[in-house]
């Protein structure tokens, strides 16, 4: 993994590289207010040859190793979007868009995914109008509510999502889980919940199902959707 710390980028972050010369998807992986990160590097490990993932580190530094997306909302247990988080979301939608166009890859072949505060960020992006990303992976998170989003859009019949989530989860109840599969099934998107017995943690078994997910369903539609034509063998 590369560390990349450019001042064109509005976060600092670690690459995976796709490999193959060819980059056929784009996956951006937050990771939870209070961590880094590196808390996403078991995940990356498991995602197919071919594909980038990026893991930018937040910009609210907590401590030594420690970062936040927005402290307002991390002290108050996520459950409310402040002026800091809003502009952490507007310059992840930057972050995304400069990320795209520097590996070639559009918001069809683009998966964002985060947990706790960073699935709320990822969410966020992933209902934006602007539509930057098709794929959402929301990990021990919720959706942002209607008056929190920079831009609704109209429907979500392009996104395709991972919801996992802890059924003893003391920070974010199950039933953030459950009004997501919901709302997202109203509004079109296609979507695959798992539950685990865990708190408020991103378990290995979450890991390896998000993991597969994007293996072996969101990034078969996003392979036989690029230039690439179905043609499997740059990834093994």
């Amino acid at each position: 993994m590369e560390w990349i710390d450019d001042p064109r980028f509005a976060f600092p972050f670690l690459l995976r590289k796709g490999g193959y010369g060819y980059v056929a998807s784009l996956l951006v992986l937050l990771h939870e207010g209070g961590g880094s990160e590196t808390q996403f590097a078991g995940v990356a490990e498991r995602i197919a040859e071919g594909v980038a993932v990026v893991m930018p580190r937040a910009c609210v530094p907590l401590r030594r190793g420690a970062f936040a997306w927005d402290l307002a909302a991390l002290d108050a247990g996520e459950q409310a979007m402040s002026p800091a988080f809003r502009s952490s979301l507007e310059g992840m939608l930057g972050f995304v868009g400069m990320l795209q166009a520097w590996l070639g890859v559009d918001a069809s072949r683009t998966a964002v995914a985060g947990f706790g505060q960073g699935g709320l960020l990822a969410a966020s992006m992933a209902l934006d109008a602007s539509r930057p990303a098709h794929g959402l992976g929301l990990l021990g998170g919720r959706l942002p509510a209607p008056g929190e989003l920079l831009a609704m859009g109209a429907g979500q019949g392009h996104l395709h999502a991972f919801v996992g989530h802890g059924v003893l989860d003391e920070q974010m109840p199950l039933e953030h889980a459950e009004h997501t599969v919901v709302q997202l099934g109203r509004h079109g998107a296609g979507c695959r919940q798992r539950r685990y017995l865990a708190k408020h943690e991103l378990t290995p078994q979450m890991r390896n199902d998000f993991a597969a997910w994007f293996n072996e369903s969101w990034l078969d539609r996003t392979v036989l959707a690029s230039p690439l034509k179905g043609d499997t063998r740059f990834f093994g």
